[in-house]
């Protein structure tokens, strides 16, 4: 049985959820500011995912949050930090 659109959004929002768990830790160790894009996206992110009617558009919104994680795996892997790779929600074939 696929996941609900509600499961679905539960999954991206812990994935966000944990995003914003490596930017605070970042920002505690002096490696980012709160006020860097990367805190601004994820919020955004997470806000919009909320508000998603359909899991086209939270598919969408788990891609962004994708490219938010490598990109910012990338950034804390030139600085020296191992990361985990999130588990984000499956999409179904639509």
């Amino acid at each position: 049985m696929e996941p609900s659109l509600i499961e679905m959004k539960n999954q991206a929002t812990l994935c966000m959820e944990d995003l914003f768990d490596k930017l605070e830790l970042c920002a505690r160790i002096g490696m980012l500011d709160t006020s860097s894009s990367y805190y601004n996206e994820v919020l955004l992110l997470k806000r919009t995912a909320f508000y998603c009617t359909s899991i086209s558009q939270l598919g969408e919104v788990i891609e962004e949050g994708k490219t938010v994680e490598k990109n910012l795996d990338h950034w804390l892997a030139q600085k020296g930090v191992d990361t985990t790779a999130l588990r984000w929600p499956k999409m179904p074939n639509i």
